[in-house]
């Protein structure tokens, strides 16, 4: 009994270092969950969270089944009740007999971004009530893990509430989660199988559990529809954020949405008129971990954050606290998911991985080095980057230093027939350098210069 108990607490604290951790014994039937590299050791650990975030692989929708039952209502509002009545809780995530179940956005809807509920559980034998979870992600694997009974490890019955739907972000501090094929996938699991085999741990005896859905309000900005295709990751190929109609360094840009690749980062080139009221965030923005950084236009970094400073979430925020931003001027803002990385050209970090939750200019081995590539391997996501203190850049400015002079000439005239997107000379964002690119630069010639 007494080293039961021992690998019982090594379980628990493996689920406090890392949130991935609950769902690392897996079977066959989903595949292996996909999770990011875990963080060094000695990170704090999030321990004890009703509503924690995690990443897995990509989910299966041939394994889940359309909720049909219990207070499916209002279909056309907001929320969505769902009765949880003797839901059993049986093996750990991704085992073939757990309860897996899909709930359909409403109509209009395309974000989860609130819960609550009102449930009473049961954990059997050696059980305890604080092992019994439901995963709750979107199609891509990213959401959260929700655990009522989080602070009662022993078994017994036991009632939960929440009092009331809370927002996911002012109650917990957590990002919307956006649902790209209009779906939340629930799967019903143990933290810690007691029972292998497809035996039950635990119940859910009585309840409900309520979804709350929303809809994400447009961005000034958005990588495919605004800048007609993938941003590049390189100060070369980075997209301008730029508008016929809107001022140089004048008009401001407060959301920036695009999407991640496999081993992806994105990069935008912005205007920064006033160093201290510049901020860059995706708190309660990305359900996932990201990233944030910002170059100057020769690729030289300027200031970087992992974890939000003053938050216990994965997500970022930079601004000028640190003093790292010594002018107003064009910058690259880019974006990635832990642990890609900017390199340097001898393959050297531009920043050090730690610490985590800090706001720092560049301090790893090729910080006085620009850009040139990126190391680490993550998976795909949607962001929102919200923004303050940032403007829209001059169309035409090709070299991205805020005049639009003989060097972008040439630059589109070298590049002239070539097609693709992403091209930093396509200047119109069209898929072709042609003369429609010629142009813009010329009726723009001279301008911030």
């Amino acid at each position: 009994m007494q080293s039961r108990v021992c690998l019982r607490w090594i379980g628990l604290l493996l689920i406090a270092f890392c949130v991935s951790a609950p769902l690392v014994a897996q079977k066959d039937v989903e595949g292996k969950i996909a999770t990011p590299p875990p963080k060094d050791a000695y990170e704090k650990p999030q321990a004890n969270l009703i509503v924690e975030p995690v990443h897995v692989g990509p989910r299966n929708p041939a394994l889940y089944v359309p909720y049909r039952g219990g207070d499916f209502s209002p279909a056309d509002g907001d929320v969505v009740v769902v009765d949880v009545t003797g839901t059993p809780s049986y093996d750990s995530a991704g085992a073939s007999c757990n309860i897996r179940m899909t709930i359909p956005a409403p109509a209009g809807r395309d974000n989860f971004n609130g819960i609550g509920w009102d449930v009473t559980l049961t954990a059997f034998g050696a059980s305890w009530r604080c092992e019994i979870a439901v995963l709750i992600t979107n199609v891509n694997g990213d959401g959260y893990i929700l655990r009522p009974g989080v602070a009662d490890c022993s078994a017994g019955t036991g009632f939960y509430s929440s009092g009331g739907v809370g927002k996911l972000c002012d109650r917990f501090g957590l990002s919307d989660l956006p649902l790209p094929d209009g779906n939340l996938y629930l799967e019903f699991y143990e933290t810690y199988n007691d029972y292998p085999g497809c035996v039950q741990d635990g119940n859910w005896d009585s309840g409900t559990i309520s979804f709350q859905f929303g809809t994400t309000p447009p961005p000034d900005w958005h990588e495919t529809a605004d800048g007609g295709g993938d941003a590049g990751d390189l100060s070369h190929t980075a997209q301008l954020i730029t508008r016929p109609n809107a001022g140089h360094c004048q008009t401001p840009v407060q959301s920036v949405q695009g999407n991640l690749d496999a081993s992806d980062a994105d990069m935008y080139v912005i205007c920064i008129t006033d160093p201290a009221t510049f901020v860059a965030r995706t708190v309660c923005k990305v359900a996932w971990d990201t990233q944030l950084f910002l170059f100057r236009c020769d690729g030289t970094g300027v200031v970087h954050n992992d974890d939000a400073v003053g938050t216990t979430g994965l997500q970022s925020h930079i601004d000028n606290t640190a003093g790292c931003i010594t002018e107003g001027g064009i910058y690259l803002l880019a974006i990635s998911r832990y642990n890609r990385d900017p390199v340097d050209a001898n393959g050297q970090l531009i920043w050090n991985n730690t610490p985590f939750r800090s706001l720092r200019c560049p301090d790893g081995p090729g910080a006085a080095n620009p850009i040139a590539g990126w190391t680490g391997t993550t998976t795909p996501g949607s962001y929102v980057i919200t923004l303050q203190g940032a403007h829209f850049v001059l169309p035409g400015d090709v070299d991205c230093n805020g005049c639009i002079d003989d060097a972008d000439l040439l630059a589109v005239l070298f590049a002239f027939g070539q097609s693709g997107s992403g091209l930093r000379e396509d200047v119109n964002r069209d898929g072709i350098v042609d003369d429609g690119d010629l142009l813009e630069v010329l009726f723009n010639f001279g301008s911030g210069c």
